[in-house]
């Protein structure tokens, strides 16, 4: 209501101002015959009118369409779609225009890939020699520990998973890996320690739960290693966690690429990501920033339905994204050579 009467008061001091242009200009046409200043002051009234019946739109209210017309809630909106605001267009149009989103079969795609984006696109792994280190946060329950294992799989060379919530979820891997649990740090440092002391073959790093990590002074140390001058040894990181605080800024600082899975708006924010989220409460969708951010959809578990549908926000476009029997190909080329 409040709002309703400012809006009014202030209609009726800019009809103040209209009403003496419009009065002055009926005077010149009346007397010398001139009417442009009439005419000028007419147009000026009347966008006036029609822009100003706008502001108090309520861009909330449900849209609906009666005798021909746009209705948004209760008001009627004019027949100059250009005369409304921006807010009011973001909302009537898509309402109207419902542009149908198309399906995706998360289940398809590659083992090597981690998700597809939201306009049909397959997501590589972002661990790369270019890229070598990851971080991921996100609340319990929204899919980090299997967006890691999607990681697993696209990584050639060995894994070492530190894993302190027992090591149950990495069990059905079919990839090789060294696990080790939270009571089991000391080992999985000796492991990490002589990786770094000696050359090998690439080798990811991956810390599930790294909160729990970190309160162990000897292994935030070593993991502070891997991310600083892991790149040039070939040993990668990928640490999850469900907040960022008490995380080192040694550690996640050197992660170039950056996942938040419905994380929330201080995570998000020391992490670079916009404050609010596209699509924050769905299962499988998380967000990566690698200099921009990029809006995907992964697998989040056996027990999800992986055919869904893509935020239509994105106006995506279906379009195939994997070639027949490519998820099986074993030529595919990895940042690492042919697997």
């Amino acid at each position: 209501m409040a709002a309703g009467l400012g809006f009014a008061e202030n209609a009726q001091v800019n009809l103040l101002f209209l009403m003496p242009s419009f009065g002055y200009g009926l005077f010149l046409f009346l007397s010398s015959g001139s009417a442009v200043l009439l005419v000028l002051s007419a147009l000026t009234l009347l966008v006036w009118l029609v822009i100003g019946s706008q502001r108090s739109l309520d861009p909330s209210a449900p849209v609906s369409v009666r005798d021909g017309r746009v209705w948004l809630g209760d008001r009627r909106l004019n027949l100059f779609p250009w005369t409304w605001s921006t807010k009011v267009r973001d909302v009537v149009y898509p309402a109207l225009f419902p542009k149908p989103s198309p399906e995706i079969d998360l289940g398809s795609i590659a083992a090597w890939a981690i998700g597809v984006t939201l306009e049909g696109e397959v997501l590589p792994s972002p661990i790369t020699p270019k890229s070598p280190h990851a971080i991921i946060c996100g609340q319990t329950g929204s899919g980090k520990t299997q967006l890691i294992k999607r990681m697993i799989a696209g990584f050639n060379g060995d894994v070492i998973v530190l894993d302190f919530k027992g090591g149950l979820d990495f069990q059905d891997l079919t990839s090789p890996i060294r696990l080790f649990t939270g009571d089991q740090a000391e080992l999985a440092i000796v492991a990490i320690s002589q990786r770094l002391e000696s050359p090998g073959m690439p080798t990811l790093i991956v810390a599930d739960e790294l909160a729990e990590a970190v309160r162990n002074f000897k292994l935030v140390q070593v993991l502070e290693s891997v991310t600083s001058k892991g790149r040039s040894l070939g040993v990668h990181f990928v640490g999850a966690t469900q907040t960022m605080t008490g995380i080192p800024r040694a550690i996640w600082s050197n992660c170039h690429s950056r996942f938040a899975l419905r994380a929330d708006s201080i995570d998000r924010s020391q992490l670079g990501f916009p404050i609010q989220p596209l699509n924050p409460e769905n299962l499988g969708y998380a967000e990566l920033l690698d200099g921009q951010t990029k809006p995907f959809l992964f697998p989040a578990g056996p027990t999800r339905e992986n055919r869904v549908r893509a935020n239509p926000l994105f106006r995506a476009e279906s379009r195939p994204w994997l070639a027949p029997g490519e998820e099986s190909a074993p030529s595919h080329q990895t940042p690492w050579g042919r697997r």
